[in-house]
């Protein structure tokens, strides 16, 4: 390799460029990444095969996540793909520097990885920490273990709340209607944990497997999208406007691992959900029957009738921190799935954007960046980090 691609490749992914804005009083800065979960590396080795090997050994990716950890200098670091039996030996590293975390497996056996997310404590308080799990037995679009974690932080600077949502929706391209399903959800547990506030900030961020023009952004970018047909069936009791009907009706099997500390000051107590009382993790025939009745008599109850309406529609009044295109309207790309695009997202509301770094545009990564893993970057996705106003 050249050595001006070097130093292209260099400045793209260590130095990006800054846009910035008049911000807020309390500024929060954000990193989010797709961190690339070592086992997925050995699963599908095909994915990887122009790859150098020595850029796919986790000794080496985890300490350039590390430094990119360490350098973002963020309040609040959202992580997909976290491996679960690294968290011991890595990512709880972050808590001597001054973050309380939580991660939430994917709800599979055969799976390892999942969401995590982690926070400041010296900026912020704690008030309640959910998971969400895409996965509801017997539902044929909600039949993969996609998960999110969602946090309700207080600032220590001006008291305001924040909610935070972080999640890895289904990868399958040709399956949007499941992530239509699964942000549905998202969006109503959102609703949910924000409760009677009038402008709540919120940010929604992640690996979404989505291109800007489909389904599933323009309803976070526009606050609606018309469906052919109903995305979720009646007895989940989640309506068309992405709230709730009722008390939460969604099947959780409670397989959450939280590493914020339990003596930790500031941490609030909430009231919280219930889930159905027979909606437990246990697997065998019983419990899937058990669900199962609950649903059927869900299903009965008269006020939960599918409404006429496939309008999906959300009143977050969400903006994009990225544009998907530069000022030159070139496409911007996080990720390289058979061609380089975006997948990765931020989204905000109530909040001021006062500066984001640079993702390269679709040209820079063919003709600089390449493979990725690579020297520079330790994982199959570009990380976003934005900083806001709160």
């Amino acid at each position: 390799m050249h050595a001006e691609d070097l130093n292209v490749k260099c400045s793209l992914l260590l130095v990006f460029s800054v846009i910035t804005s008049n911000g807020g009083t309390a500024p929060v800065t954000v990193l989010n990444h797709n961190v690339l979960a070592q086992d997925l590396i050995e699963l599908h080795p095909h994915l990887y095969r122009h790859h150098n090997p020595q850029d796919l050994v986790w000794e080496k990716r985890q300490e350039l996540l590390f430094d990119e950890f360490l350098s973002s200098n963020a309040d609040i670091i959202a992580l997909q793909e976290v491996q679960q039996d690294h968290i011991e030996p890595f990512y709880k590293r972050l808590e001597d520097h001054g973050y309380s975390g939580a991660f939430k497996k994917r709800t599979s056996s055969d799976k390892t990885d999942g969401c995590a997310l982690y926070y400041k404590r010296e900026v912020f308080h704690l008030i309640e920490l959910e998971e969400v799990e895409y996965y509801q037995p017997g539902i044929q679009v909600l039949n993969r273990p996609n998960v999110a974690i969602i946090a309700k932080l207080r600032h220590k600077l001006n008291n305001k709340v924040l909610v935070i949502a972080n999640t890895h929706l289904l990868y399958n391209p040709k399956r949007w209607n499941i992530r239509l399903a699964q942000i549905q959800i998202l969006l109503a547990e959102i609703k949910r944990i924000v409760g009677a506030s009038k402008s709540p900030a919120i940010l929604l961020v992640g690996d979404l497997n989505s291109d800007p023009r489909s389904p599933i952004i323009r309803l976070l970018e526009k606050g609606y999208y018309e469906a052919e047909e109903p995305v979720l069936p009646d007895y989940l009791g989640i309506l068309p406007n992405c709230t709730h009907k009722s008390k939460s009706k969604l099947y959780n099997s409670k397989l959450v691992i939280s590493l914020f500390n339990d003596d930790e000051e500031g941490k609030e107590s909430c009231d919280k959900n219930e889930i159905p009382s027979d909606a437990k993790a246990d697997t065998s025939k019983q419990g899937e029957s058990s669900c199962k009745k609950n649903h059927e008599s869900v299903q009965r109850d008269s006020f939960l009738k599918t409404p006429e309406s496939h309008l999906l529609s959300h009143n977050f009044n969400f903006t994009s921190t990225y544009n998907f295109y530069d000022e030159n309207y070139r496409s911007e790309a996080t990720t390289y799935q058979d061609r380089w695009i975006n997948v990765d997202y931020m989204f905000y509301s109530n909040m001021i954007l006062i500066s984001r770094q640079r993702l390269p545009t679709v040209d820079e990564c063919v003709n600089h960046i390449g493979y990725i893993p690579n020297t520079f970057a330790p994982s199959d996705h570009l990380p976003l980090l934005a900083t806001y106003g709160l």
